[in-house]
């Protein structure tokens, strides 16, 4: 059940606006919690039994961790078998969607595993103590807003926020707003780019379509990618701001990055830090144990690993590994310093180069196909399209709009004249009520796109 379906915008939506209202954090939180569990049953009733059962397996190895560090008793043990358990489980299933005996991804379930890891984590290096509310523990767990797509949330954070006994009407606000433009970006801007995409060119053996047709659709699935999840952890973060609660951003303008390392500073930020607090550092310490172990194989590692959390296939090792070599080069201090004294476009332009090519391997069904694809970007493309018109649409006027405006949205230009008209007093009242009318607009705007097009499901839902 996606944030943007007909389902939840006319009747989920309404009910959690309505509980978002209800005073006290212990009312709150009860029915936080069962409409959460509604949520996920109705997400994937096949899997629910699996997010139950792992909700209260690691509720309980986390009790024993924490009891165990509390009585310096042997402590490792309810580590090694909650961490365990829980990465065997996620590595089964994405094993068997890779082999064909499941068609996707139990929804969510990488954002749910990888939340739980971090708990147990976070635990075990004293940074907290585990919650002995499992009601509480669950909602965090299970809080439906970021179960779909994210962004992977940190306990602490959380709890902190699950104590405010009043959201004030400026939280509200500000969580519907984002709410609306998380859906507009969803609707409006991915999915329109997906009519295109998803009309069923990947379903080729190769790309059988000219160099101009092959950059356009990868250019398109950039920004559809970009929007879809971005859009979709917009609604996320606005949703959790409604009843008080502050997720963590996930996006920060990645396409404006002039490096691999900075891209991955902007892009899925949760994943990327969650790797560099977890995989990555613990290896640089270990570093100064173990000197065959180098800053490279580190970084290669963690980008190796990244491929493999989104599937269990080779594309995906490709597109991580394409993005761990760069991103090693970057911090060598022979070529990484070279890259550093090249001009900034030159740099812009290296990057989304190496981020676009990597997404050729992250979308195509085979390498066979990708390879296809990047002949057919070089200049090897057929010089006629050799697909029929039901497996490449008409790229019409509306598809050029939405992409040119992903792109304009895409780059700092409209945060910063937002930011330059909220600054300025003298426009306050005008510019509130242009925001409003602007708003109003979009979610009219949305919500009619939504109910008279076909349903596409968030890209990340799948991982």
């Amino acid at each position: 059940m996606g944030f943007h379906s007909v389902f939840f915008l006319f009747l989920f939506l309404p009910i959690y606006l309505i509980i978002s209202l209800l005073p006290g954090k212990k009312v709150r939180g009860a029915i936080m919690l069962v409409l959460s569990l509604i949520y996920v049953f109705l997400l994937d009733r096949e899997a629910f039994p699996l997010f139950i059962g792992m909700l209260v397996f690691t509720y309980l190895m986390a009790l024993g961790l924490s009891s165990s560090i509390v009585k310096e008793q042997k402590y490792k043990r309810w580590l090694w078998l909650g961490v365990g358990i829980n990465v065997a489980i996620l590595a089964g299933l994405k094993f068997l969607v890779a082999r064909g005996e499941f068609s996707v991804m139990p929804a969510g379930y990488s954002f749910f595993s990888f939340t739980a890891i971090a708990y147990l984590l976070d635990i075990y290096k004293r940074q907290t103590l585990a919650e002995k509310n499992v009601f509480l523990f669950a909602n965090f767990l299970l809080f439906f807003p970021k179960m779909m797509a994210g962004p992977i949330t940190r306990w602490k954070g959380f709890a902190q926020d699950a104590q405010k006994e009043r959201v004030t009407i400026n939280e509200k606000t500000a969580g519907l707003r984002r709410f609306i433009l998380g859906l507009a970006k969803k609707v409006l801007i991915a999915n329109q780019l997906g009519t295109i995409l998803d009309g069923g060119i990947f379903l080729q053996q190769v790309p059988l379509v000219t160099t101009a047709t092959a950059w356009m659709m990868l250019l398109f699935y950039g920004i559809q990618l970009y929007y879809d999840f971005a859009g979709y952890t917009d609604m996320a973060i606005g949703l959790a701001k409604m009843v008080g609660i502050d997720l963590p951003e996930n996006f920060d303008l990645p396409y404006i990055s002039s490096s691999i390392t900075e891209f991955w500073r902007r892009w899925h930020i949760t994943l990327s830090s969650w790797f560099r607090d977890y995989v990555f550092m613990p290896l640089e310490w270990k570093r100064r144990k173990w000197k065959w172990l180098k800053q490279t194989m580190n970084t290669l590692l963690v980008f190796l690993l990244t491929g493999l959390w989104h599937g269990f296939s080779l594309n995906f090792v490709i597109w991580g590994m394409l993005h761990g070599i760069f991103a090693a080069l970057e911090n060598s201090k022979s070529l990484g310093g070279k890259i550093k004294q090249l001009p900034k476009w030159l740099q812009h332009l290296y990057t989304m180069l190496v981020v676009f090519i990597a997404w050729v391997f992250f979308r195509s069904p085979t390498t066979a196909y990708a390879l296809g694809w990047l002949r057919a970007l070089v200049g090897f493309g057929t010089h006629v399209n050799l697909v029929g018109y039901s497996v490449l649409p008409h790229v019409g006027s509306t598809t050029w709009l939405a992409f040119i405006i992903g792109v304009v949205l895409a780059t700092p230009l409209i945060k910063g004249l937002r930011n330059e008209l909220v600054s300025n007093q003298r426009y306050t009242f005008g510019t509130q009520l242009a925001q409003n009318c602007a708003y109003l607009i979009l979610l009219v705007g949305s919500i009619v796109v939504a109910a008279t097009s076909s349903y596409l499901p968030t890209i990340y839902g799948n991982f």
